[in-house]
């Protein structure tokens, strides 16, 4: 029988080699390309642990290592996410050219190796190298799993083995805190037996699978062969890109800035929130992480309620729901930010938080969406990287360093923390709503001039 000839994709070339149109070869085919959807999904699901751990031991990391508010900001902040950020475009570029299954490979085993070294750290500079290799490892994975899975699947069979991908972000956002509370009971019930202090041995424990998923990911993943005919020199170049932005700069300067604003306030309430748990409401490291995990539905509701509202919005045939539901998410989103860290009840502070999880999930669901919504095909994966660069330099880096810092004006007020970030919230809420009612009027005018072209 001959093999097939159409998509050239992983479902024609490697999953199955003769055309058929027997159930079996089929299933077989499906299968397998939700094996690789899977493991991606898990090995997603890890990174957010490694990554977020830090945040969840940051107090008795603090302490032993005689590190300030300010230098746990860095590490929490600036220190992975710049190296993420500035990572991100070459790591981009590279997986188009190269073998994505040993790129995978190796960056999920150059983060997981960063969090085990990171246990047997006697500094601040030490602890930030690993942070810096975790979040370079890091920075190969998304790009990878979308590239993968979009070879693995024909077009109209992508949006659910995406949202499986992408509901990890939420999932994982909060779940990790439940996780690394859970890891750091067992370590602490550990430490006469591996002769380590908790911390250290939680991020040992939490290093050690992603290296034998990655093991696992290397020995059962065959490289995909890519869809897709060549892209010309006008499509691809950068100068070409660089117009585009220029011509519409009303709708995207706005937008990346309104989603960089929240994306700064959330990570660092997740940066902070254990050790304000900790400090101002008695917790211990390991109750602050299941007290976090409370607000995990709130999150989820925010995931897919949004996208929801943004089709209900966009009824009319205007083509401006996903602006509009982030403005919403914005507004309603804004008094949380501001007030809960400030809630004098431990019941309170999870009540608020979960209200602002709720429309901080915007920034994971909506924004890929706006992307592929407004972007030209040949510009997507740059304009979702262009997007990711700023959330995470002005983001990531920003928001935990900020309320770090911002802390030092309290010294000695166990609600130092809580005041930072509500001074944050009063910077990053109003300046969302500005952004996003700048952003409208801008997709308003992109449309218009769309329609007038065609």
């Amino acid at each position: 029988m001959a093999p097939c000839e159409r998509g050239g994709g992983y479902a024609e070339r490697i999953l199955i080699e003769p055309c058929s149109t027997d159930a079996r070869t089929m299933h077989v085919k499906v299968a397998r390309a939700w094996y690789v959807v899977g493991i991606l999904t898990l090995i997603y699901a890890i990174s957010f642990v490694d990554r977020f751990i830090l945040a969840l031991l940051a107090e008795p990391v603090g302490r032993e290592l005689q590190l300030g508010d300010g230098q746990m900001g860095i590490l929490l902040g600036a220190g992975f996410a710049i190296v993420y950020a500035l990572a991100g475009l070459p790591a981009a570029q590279l997986i188009d050219q190269r073998e994505r299954r040993k790129i995978v490979t190796l960056g999920v085993s150059l983060w997981s190796a960063g969090t085990v070294i990171s246990a047997f750290a006697d500094g601040f500079a030490m602890l930030a190298t690993c942070r810096a290799s975790v979040a370079l490892g890091e920075a190969v994975l998304t790009p990878a799993a979308i590239s993968l899975i979009a070879d693995l699947f024909p077009a109209h069979k992508r949006a659910l083995p995406m949202s499986v991908y992408a509901s990890m972000s939420g999932l994982m956002t909060i779940g990790s805190f439940v996780i690394g509370g859970a890891t750091l009971g067992i370590a602490t019930s550990l430490e006469a037996q591996i002769g380590l202090s908790p911390w250290r041995g939680t991020l040992l424990i939490v290093g050690f699978p992603g290296l034998l998923l990655a093991l696992l990911f290397f020995l059962t993943v065959r490289e995909p062969l890519r869809s897709g005919g060549p892209a010309t020199i006008e499509d691809t170049a950068f100068s070409a890109f660089l117009r585009y932005l220029s011509a519409k700069w009303r709708f995207y300067l706005p937008f990346y800035l309104g989603s960089a604003l929240l994306v700064m306030y959330a990570y660092a309430n997740l940066a902070w929130l254990p050790t304000l748990l900790v400090r101002a409401h008695g917790a211990d490291p390991a109750t602050a992480g299941y007290l976090i995990g409370l607000t995990l539905p709130a999150a989820m509701f925010g995931i897919f309620f949004f996208p929801w509202l943004s089709t209900r919005l966009d009824r009319a045939g205007e083509g401006t729901g996903i602006v509009k539901a982030f403005l919403i998410a914005s507004i309603a989103g804004a008094p949380f930010l501001i007030l809960a860290p400030l809630a004098g009840t431990t019941t309170t502070l999870l009540l608020g938080v979960s209200g602002g999880m709720i429309c901080l999930a915007t920034t994971g669901s909506l924004g890929p969406l706006a992307m592929q919504a407004f972007g030209p095909s040949r510009m997507r994966a740059r304009l979702m990287a262009l997007s990711l660069l700023c959330t995470s330099m002005l983001g990531f880096a920003i928001g935990p360093t900020a309320v770090g810092l911002l802390s030092t004006q309290w010294q000695g007020d166990p609600m130092s923390l809580g005041r930072g970030l509500s001074v944050l919230g009063m910077v990053a809420g109003p300046g969302a709503i500005l952004c996003f009612a700048l952003a409208l009027r801008g997709t308003r005018q992109m449309l218009t001039a769309n329609n007038a072209i065609g």
